[in-house]
Protein backbone atom coordinates (compact mmCIF):
# COMPACT_ATOMS: atom_id res chain seq x y z
CA UNK A 1 0.00 0.00 0.00
CA UNK A 2 3.14 2.61 0.91
CA UNK A 3 5.02 1.49 -2.38
CA UNK A 4 1.63 2.53 -4.39
CA UNK A 5 0.95 5.54 -1.99
CA UNK A 6 4.74 6.51 -2.73
CA UNK A 7 3.57 6.30 -6.41
CA UNK A 8 0.33 8.91 -6.37
CA UNK A 9 2.72 11.02 -4.43
CA UNK A 10 5.53 11.05 -7.15
CA UNK A 11 2.98 11.99 -9.51
CA UNK A 12 1.63 15.13 -7.50
CA UNK A 13 4.89 16.53 -7.39
CA UNK A 14 6.16 15.61 -10.91
CA UNK A 15 5.91 18.92 -12.73
CA UNK A 16 5.32 21.73 -9.40
CA UNK A 17 7.42 24.22 -8.64
CA UNK A 18 9.10 23.89 -5.23
CA UNK A 19 6.59 26.62 -3.86
CA UNK A 20 3.90 24.30 -4.70
CA UNK A 21 5.50 21.18 -3.88
CA UNK A 22 5.90 22.99 -0.45
CA UNK A 23 2.42 24.00 0.16
CA UNK A 24 1.12 20.13 -0.84
CA UNK A 25 3.46 18.84 1.44
CA UNK A 26 2.21 20.94 3.96
CA UNK A 27 -1.60 20.24 3.24
CA UNK A 28 -0.91 16.55 3.26
CA UNK A 29 0.84 16.42 6.54
CA UNK A 30 -1.50 18.48 8.11
CA UNK A 31 -4.35 16.50 7.01
CA UNK A 32 -2.51 13.01 8.26
CA UNK A 33 -1.36 14.82 11.20
CA UNK A 34 -5.23 15.60 11.99
CA UNK A 35 -6.09 12.00 11.44
CA UNK A 36 -3.49 10.61 13.50
CA UNK A 37 -4.30 12.88 16.34
CA UNK A 38 -8.15 12.58 15.97
CA UNK A 39 -7.62 8.99 16.28
CA UNK A 40 -4.46 8.50 18.40
CA UNK A 41 -4.84 11.64 20.57
CA UNK A 42 -2.73 14.74 20.51
CA UNK A 43 0.95 14.78 20.29
CA UNK A 44 1.25 12.46 17.21
CA UNK A 45 3.28 14.55 13.85
CA UNK A 46 3.02 13.30 10.05
CA UNK A 47 6.26 14.34 8.24
CA UNK A 48 6.93 13.93 4.23
CA UNK A 49 10.63 14.34 3.39
CA UNK A 50 10.84 14.61 -0.89
CA UNK A 51 14.04 14.39 -2.02
CA UNK A 52 15.46 14.19 -5.90
CA UNK A 53 16.80 10.65 -6.67
CA UNK A 54 17.49 9.47 -9.81
CA UNK A 55 16.38 12.79 -11.36
CA UNK A 56 12.55 11.90 -10.22
CA UNK A 57 11.45 12.82 -6.60
CA UNK A 58 10.88 10.46 -3.50
CA UNK A 59 9.14 10.47 -0.67
CA UNK A 60 9.51 8.81 2.34
CA UNK A 61 6.96 9.30 5.29
CA UNK A 62 7.73 9.02 9.14
CA UNK A 63 5.33 9.47 12.25
CA UNK A 64 6.67 11.58 15.46
CA UNK A 65 5.35 9.98 18.05
CA UNK A 66 6.17 11.36 21.30
CA UNK A 67 9.85 11.43 20.37
CA UNK A 68 9.99 8.69 18.48
CA UNK A 69 10.20 8.58 14.78
CA UNK A 70 8.80 5.96 12.72
CA UNK A 71 9.84 5.93 9.11
CA UNK A 72 7.06 4.40 7.23
CA UNK A 73 8.39 1.25 4.90
CA UNK A 74 7.21 -1.32 3.28
CA UNK A 75 7.18 -4.16 4.76
CA UNK A 76 6.88 -2.67 8.16
CA UNK A 77 7.74 -4.19 10.71
CA UNK A 78 7.85 -3.16 14.63
CA UNK A 79 5.65 -0.23 16.39
CA UNK A 80 2.80 1.66 15.46
CA UNK A 81 1.22 -0.85 13.14
CA UNK A 82 -2.24 0.61 13.58
CA UNK A 83 -0.61 4.37 13.18
CA UNK A 84 0.87 3.29 10.04
CA UNK A 85 -2.77 1.92 8.78
CA UNK A 86 -4.46 4.82 9.86
CA UNK A 87 -1.65 7.21 8.37
CA UNK A 88 -1.57 5.38 5.06
CA UNK A 89 -5.42 5.62 4.96
CA UNK A 90 -5.54 9.69 5.86
CA UNK A 91 -2.93 10.03 3.07
CA UNK A 92 -4.98 8.15 0.63
CA UNK A 93 -7.93 10.63 1.60
CA UNK A 94 -5.92 13.76 1.35
CA UNK A 95 -4.49 12.48 -1.92
CA UNK A 96 -8.41 11.42 -3.39
CA UNK A 97 -9.33 15.02 -2.15
CA UNK A 98 -6.62 17.11 -3.11
CA UNK A 99 -6.48 15.88 -7.02
CA UNK A 100 -10.39 16.10 -7.27
CA UNK A 101 -11.25 12.51 -7.72
CA UNK A 102 -14.87 12.01 -7.09
CA UNK A 103 -17.28 8.95 -6.16
CA UNK A 104 -17.32 6.77 -3.39
CA UNK A 105 -14.29 5.72 -1.38
CA UNK A 106 -13.83 1.85 -0.83
CA UNK A 107 -11.86 0.84 2.57
CA UNK A 108 -11.35 -3.04 3.52
CA UNK A 109 -10.82 -3.90 7.02
CA UNK A 110 -9.29 -0.23 7.72
CA UNK A 111 -9.48 -1.16 11.66
CA UNK A 112 -7.63 -4.43 11.48
CA UNK A 113 -4.33 -3.36 13.33
CA UNK A 114 -6.01 -0.48 14.95
CA UNK A 115 -5.99 -0.72 18.58
CA UNK A 116 -9.42 -1.68 20.47
CA UNK A 117 -9.36 1.71 22.30
CA UNK A 118 -8.90 3.32 18.84
CA UNK A 119 -11.53 1.93 16.84
CA UNK A 120 -14.03 3.82 17.97
CA UNK A 121 -12.50 6.63 16.56
CA UNK A 122 -11.47 5.56 13.54
CA UNK A 123 -15.01 4.88 13.06
CA UNK A 124 -16.08 9.18 14.09
CA UNK A 125 -13.00 10.06 11.57
CA UNK A 126 -14.60 8.13 8.65
CA UNK A 127 -18.13 9.47 9.61
CA UNK A 128 -16.43 13.26 9.69
CA UNK A 129 -14.39 12.97 7.03
CA UNK A 130 -17.60 11.55 4.87
CA UNK A 131 -19.72 14.07 6.28
CA UNK A 132 -17.12 16.96 5.62
CA UNK A 133 -16.69 15.94 2.21
CA UNK A 134 -20.30 14.94 0.55
CA UNK A 135 -18.56 11.70 -0.13
CA UNK A 136 -19.60 8.05 0.18
CA UNK A 137 -17.37 5.68 2.39
CA UNK A 138 -18.11 1.91 1.71
CA UNK A 139 -16.18 0.15 4.37
CA UNK A 140 -15.90 -3.43 4.90
CA UNK A 141 -15.34 -4.65 8.63
CA UNK A 142 -15.26 -7.36 11.43
CA UNK A 143 -15.94 -4.02 14.15
CA UNK A 144 -19.43 -3.66 15.20
CA UNK A 145 -18.03 0.38 16.76
CA UNK A 146 -17.22 1.02 13.08
CA UNK A 147 -20.56 -0.51 11.18
CA UNK A 148 -22.85 1.66 14.29
CA UNK A 149 -21.05 5.21 12.88
CA UNK A 150 -22.70 4.20 9.24
CA UNK A 151 -25.82 5.74 7.72
CA UNK A 152 -26.44 1.92 6.21
CA UNK A 153 -25.16 -1.52 7.03
CA UNK A 154 -24.95 -4.71 5.42
CA UNK A 155 -24.47 -7.89 7.31
CA UNK A 156 -23.08 -10.66 5.43
CA UNK A 157 -22.98 -14.48 7.54
CA UNK A 158 -22.25 -17.57 6.81
CA UNK A 159 -25.76 -19.98 7.00
CA UNK A 160 -25.44 -23.61 8.41
CA UNK A 161 -23.58 -24.95 4.89
CA UNK A 162 -21.38 -22.34 5.10
CA UNK A 163 -23.09 -20.26 2.27
CA UNK A 164 -22.71 -16.57 2.98
CA UNK A 165 -26.39 -14.52 3.85
CA UNK A 166 -26.88 -11.27 3.93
Amino acid sequence: MLLLLNTKVKLLFADASAEAKATVITKLENTVTAALNAVYGPGHKFIIQLEERRNQYEADFYIEDQNTLIQLKKPFVGKGGGKVTIAAMALQLAIIEYAGITGPVLLDEITKFVDLEAVNNVAKLLKDYSTTNNRQVINVTHHEAVAEQADVTVSVKKNSKGVAEI
